[in-house]
């Protein structure tokens, strides 16, 4: 709390002056503990009575860690894991819910592994439950908030949580106690952070940078901008860096100036929302990027890496291909015709991808790399022909804030995507969600939103997919449940409301956006409340099950 209030509370002017590591040993010394110590068994009701139980290989029986349920990001999970007949998904109930204090914003995706809830919320505790009750094992507090999913590893052949903060912090806790390993400022960037969450794979971390650059811009002072977005790898026992490659090749320097003198700088931008998607074949690490904030760089040349996606060689970093799916998508809050702080032309459409890039495996051997943009388009391209274009389906008419916005699901044969497309003006024309064929982009069925008065329709979240169902969350609250057949909706669970926790906290939920619910062992997990773009705050985690089951 110390922490935060030099950050971004009360006492953030004053500390303004002071580095993000002095901030950190001054809130050490006034609260008289290190963050090293935070590591703590709960004192709140819910508590587990038994002790941490030891944990395992974290890879051994059913689980879900991190951002997917596999290093594809395809959000889809096979029968033996999911544990969960179609047939049954109706007669799913609300089994316990969890309440995290003092937050606002629920919208990192629970991780399941060992039996075990691993779940983060964005004042930065990261909170370890037991999967079948809710109740808690342990919690560790972050300095800053936490918005991605934990990540199960080894350090030391030990199972380990590694996860990354709104300071661009990575971390590595003891799975079963929640001890710190170790902690490491992966971005100097002050703007920088991270909403992708971290992978893991044989004794190494990779992970991926975005920003709010783009917020700043818009202030007549501040001198935009220079965070260019990067990937990375470390190593996992020690969390040393071992590469790290920008998506943006050139450092940003001074191209132009505003009215008041101030410089702006430029290339910049092509932060990374999502996690790596990890292609084994070839031995990549691929990302998907976002627009970038100022236009060109001191040479004249446009930004190439924006809207693009991104292969870099797993082992040293280096870049392998490249292709960009939108030119010129020049955005930030210092841009437009009534605010021209930062840029040096209009605006671009701000077609980001928010979502991962989704590796599917033919059964002939044939591969396509699927990517959702906020266009409203799913692109199809070849990862074995250097991202050659395959196939490009508009499913969605696509803007700042529609199309697809933080996830693809893939099962076998479909390719679902959900789509946000909000408009103040026809609030009718957003969500829905719709199926492809993954050969070939053909539509095979489209669900449009329920009617609602009022709410927001808008299905920003990432969609998950099991054997014969696809869920899929709206920012009116609402969890729903889908045949992958023909889209008829088969469970709808609205979870914008109060809710009588395990813990005794207090806690609601509200709109669903960014993580996506994750289903193991027969147990389907959901947070709720996401409070930017018009949506219900919330502070809750629902587990559902089949009664008697």
């Amino acid at each position: 709390m110390v922490l935060k209030a030099l950050d971004s509370g009360s006492m953030a002017a004053q500390a303004k002056p002071l580095s993000a590591e002095q901030r950190r040993e001054m809130a050490e010394y006034l609260s008289g503990r290190t963050f090293d110590e935070v590591a703590q068994a709960p004192t709140t009701q819910g508590a587990c009575e038994a002790e941490h139980p030891k944990i395992g290989d974290p890879f051994e029986g059913p689980s879900w860690t991190g951002w997917s349920a596999n290093l594809t990001n395809s959000r889809y999970v096979p029968a033996e894991v999911a544990g969960l007949d179609p047939a049954d998904v109706g007669k799913l109930e609300l089994k316990w819910a969890f309440g995290m204090r003092d937050a606002k914003v629920a919208s990192a995706q629970p991780t399941i592994a060992a039996g075990r809830v691993f779940i983060a919320s964005m004042t930065g505790m990261v909170h370890a439950l037991d999967a079948e009750t809710g109740c808690q094992y342990w919690s560790f507090q972050a300095p800053d908030r936490v918005r991605t999913s934990m990540t199960l590893g080894l350090v030391e052949g030990q199972a380990s949580v590694f996860f990354g903060d709104y300071k661009a912090n990575l971390y590595a806790l003891d799975a079963r106690t929640g001890a710190l390993l170790w902690r490491v400022d992966a971005e100097k960037h002050p703007y920088s952070r991270f909403t992708g969450s971290p992978v893991y794979h044989e004794g190494r971390v990779y992970a991926a940078t975005s920003s709010v650059e783009e917020g700043p811009a818009g202030q007549p002072d501040y001198s935009c901008c220079t965070f260019r977005g990067a990937a990375l790898a470390l190593d996992a026992n020690t969390g040393e860096i071992l590469w790290k490659t920008h998506t943006i090749v050139d450092e940003a320097k001074p191209v132009a100036k505003k009215e008041n003198g101030k410089p702006i700088f430029g290339p910049s931008g092509a932060a990374v929302w999502s996690p790596p998607t990890m292609d084994l074949a070839t031995n990549s690490v691929i990302v998907a990027t976002g627009n970038h904030y100022t236009d060109r760089g001191p040479d004249g040349d446009p930004v190439e890496s924006s809207d693009s996606v991104i292969a870099f060689d797993m082992n040293t970093g280096e870049r392998k291909w490249l292709v960009q799916f939108t030119k010129d998508d020049l955005f930030s809050f210092g841009c437009g015709p009534r605010n021209q702080f930062a840029c040096t032309n209009d605006d671009g459409p701000d077609f980001d991808f928010g979502a991962p890039p989704v590796l599917h495996q033919f059964d002939d051997g044939r591969r396509l790399l699927l990517l959702g943009q906020k266009s409203g388009e799913v692109h199809a391209v070849d990862p074995d022909r250097e991202g050659a274009i395959v196939w490009q389906s508009k499913v969605a008419k696509g803007g700042k804030l529609g199309g697809i916005e933080w996830g693809l699901a893939a099962n076998p044969k479909l390719v679902f995507a959900a789509i946000s497309d909000p408009n103040r003006r026809k609030p009718d024309e957003a969500g829905g969600l719709v199926a492809l064929q993954i050969a070939t982009g053909e539509e095979i069925w489209r669900t449009p939103a329920p009617d609602c008065d009022g709410c927001m329709k808008a299905q920003m979240a990432a969609v998950t997919a099991i054997p014969g169902v696809v869920f899929s969350g709206s920012m009116d609250g609402h969890l729903r449940a889908y045949s992958d057949a023909d889209g008829r909706i088969i469970w709808d669970y609205d979870t914008a409301r109060e809710f009588e926790t395990v813990n005794g906290v207090t806690a609601s939920g509200g709109s669903l956006n960014a993580a996506g619910p994750t289903v193991v062992g027969g147990l389907v997990f959901v947070s709720s409340g996401y409070t930017q773009w018009r949506g219900k705050p919330g502070n809750v985690l629902l587990a559902f099950g089949v009664p008697g089951e």
